[in-house]
C-alpha cells in the first residue's frame, strides 16, 4: 500500500548530522509526503527525502519557511 506522510510543524526545526525525515516504498505503493514548515529551518548535514525502491513512485517533499537554511 501507499506510505504514510510525515509533517513537521514547529517554530524551529533542525535535521542535524546524522538526522533523517523520510518516508519510503518497498513494493507497488507510493511513498508518502514530506513536509517541513516552521519559522527558521535549518538542514544541517541532516536528510530530508522521499524514496521508492520498487514499482511505486516517491512521493513530494515541501521545505517552507521564513528563514530556510541548507548546509552541508
Amino acid at each position: 500500500g501507499r506510505g504514510g506522510d510525515v509533517t513537521v510543524r514547529a517554530p524551529s526545526v533542525v535535521v542535524a548530522p546524522g538526522g533523517s525525515l523520510s518516508a519510503e516504498s518497498y513494493d507497488a505503493g507510493a511513498a508518502g509526503r514530506i513536509a517541513v514548515e516552521g519559522g527558521a529551518v535549518r538542514i544541517d548535514g541532516g536528510r530530508v527525502e522521499s524514496s521508492a525502491f520498487g514499482e511505486g513512485a516517491a512521493g513530494s517533499v515541501a521545505v517552507r519557511g521564513a528563514r530556510v537554511e541548507v548546509v552541508n
